[in-house]
């Protein structure tokens, strides 16, 4: 069974598609008909991309997630083919450190593909609302709480396991994932290098948060858990 192209997938891409598009000169990218080709080109194959994606059902989270990371996939291969980064032969992970510089080439750096992910991301004006709520609420951490319960029970190889883990003081806590969607579809795509790309958002979404982001790990720089550490920012 195939995820239907619906309300949600279609919202996505025109909430962000305009950001996204906006960015490209980050990429080197500032005709004004190359950037509207890729994006006419990297909207099909988000549909495509979409379609391979299993349905998400009750015990499956963070749909969002999945389906920005499927639009930036969708916009790096609509790029020039010598604009890719190509993975140095053998390399099966890839860490979101400077490390990861070496295990690839090509045109970009690992840094301009994060920094164009993140500015997409971060000056969309929905996202940047969004990242304004409090991540200390005790509805946050009950929200957190429950869907990490949630996702102990999903099947579906494009959504994430992860456990939370609240600290008593208030301050702080911890959420380590387990299995990442994002990671999974990258390796399916055939474009795992990009995945610290998107690995390194984490960061980038707490610029407007109220908590300051840690983590010594990934599952795509082969670690055993993407752990993540919050906490809160002192005024």
């Amino acid at each position: 069974m195939i995820v239907k192209y619906g309300i949600m997938q279609h919202g996505m891409w025109m909430i962000f598609q305009s950001s996204f598009r906006k960015q490209l000169p980050l990429l080197h990218i500032t005709d004004k008909r190359a950037k509207r080709d890729i994006m006419i080109t990297a909207y099909q194959k988000y549909r495509e991309i979409i379609l391979m994606i299993e349905p998400f059902g009750k015990d499956d989270v963070l749909l969002v997630n999945i389906l920005s990371a499927a639009a930036f996939a969708a916009i790096y291969l609509s790029l020039p083919t010598e604009y890719r980064l190509t993975p140095v032969e053998n390399a099966a992970v890839f860490p979101e450190t400077e490390e990861c510089e070496s295990l690839v080439s090509g045109k970009y750096t690992m840094k301009e593909l994060s920094d164009y992910y993140e500015s997409s991301m971060n000056e969309n004006l929905v996202m940047r609302w969004y990242l304004k709520r409090s991540c200390f609420s005790k509805r946050y951490w009950q929200e957190q709480k429950e869907q990490a319960e949630k996702s102990q029970k999903s099947t579906n190889p494009y959504s994430w396991k992860y456990s939370f883990h609240p600290d008593k003081s208030g301050q702080h806590f911890d959420a380590l994932f387990s299995h990442c969607g994002i990671w999974y579809l990258m390796q399916k795509l055939g474009i795992p290098e990009i995945t610290p790309a998107m690995c390194r958002y984490d960061y980038g979404m707490t610029k407007y948060s109220d908590a300051i982001f840690t983590r010594n790990g990934t599952l795509a720089g082969g670690a055993e858990l993407c752990d993540c550490h919050y906490d809160k920012k002192q005024k």
